[in-house]
This record gives C-alpha cells, sequence and structure tokens, in this order.
C-alpha cells in the first residue's frame, strides 16, 4: 500500500479552493481520488504513466475520480487553468501533481536525465 500524505494546508491552497469553489467536495474528493489512482498506478511517483512508459488512458483516470464527463472536463480545466496540472506534461499524461510526491517526481526525472546523460552512475 502506497501513502499519499496531504499537507493540513491543502483545503487552503489556491489550486484546492478553485476546484472547491466550482465543483464543492465532490470536486475536491474526484481530485484526491484522481491523486490516489496516479499513485498506484503510475509506474513513476506523480506521473500518469504505466509500467510500459505508456499514458494511462484517459477514461481510467476519468473513472477514477467517480465525476461524471462533464464535472471531470471542469475539474481538469481548473487543474490546468491553475497549474495544478502543467498543459504540456497533462497532455503526455505525466504531470499531475500530487503535493507530497513532487519532490520524488522531480528527484526520479532528474536521476534518469542524469542516467540517460551518463553523468549518474
Amino acid at each position: 500500500m502506497k501513502w499519499l500524505q496531504l499537507d493540513t494546508d491543502m483545503p487552503h491552497d489556491p489550486k484546492i479552493r478553485a476546484v472547491d469553489r466550482a465543483l464543492g467536495v465532490e470536486g475536491v474528493g474526484g481530485l484526491v481520488q484522481l491523486w490516489c489512482f496516479v499513485a498506484r498506478h503510475g509506474a513513476q511517483p506523480g506521473r500518469a504513466l504505466d509500467t510500459a512508459g505508456e499514458r494511462l488512458p484517459l477514461e481510467d483516470i476519468r473513472d477514477a475520480t467517480e465525476l461524471d464527463e462533464a464535472k471531470f472536463q471542469q475539474l481538469l480545466d481548473i487543474c490546468l487553468r491553475t497549474g495544478h496540472f502543467k498543459r504540456d506534461e497533462w497532455e503526455q499524461r505525466q504531470g499531475i501533481w500530487i503535493p507530497a510526491m513532487q519532490r520524488r517526481a522531480d528527484t526520479y526525472t532528474r536521476r534518469k536525465q542524469q542516467r540517460e546523460q551518463g553523468t549518474l552512475w
């Protein structure tokens, strides 16, 4: 079992507040479900890729939120607009921001790049 750590200030984060204002507790719950899905199924910490490095299917991500299509699209739009998901990385489904995993994801990416460049053994 993986643990997802949330900061006690999470409900007050402007990005989370935007979701809450638009979709209420259902939207915040859908976002947390999304974080958990990516943490559970992503091969890299905080990245929405499977073990083969392929993008997780969008329909699986939507289903994980338990939101209907319209609310999921609204959640996605808010997350892209506020920078919770980086638009270019989201299009590759590699940048779902998970507060407790962001540093691990960045470290993983940096070390992978260093290995590929031959600067880390």
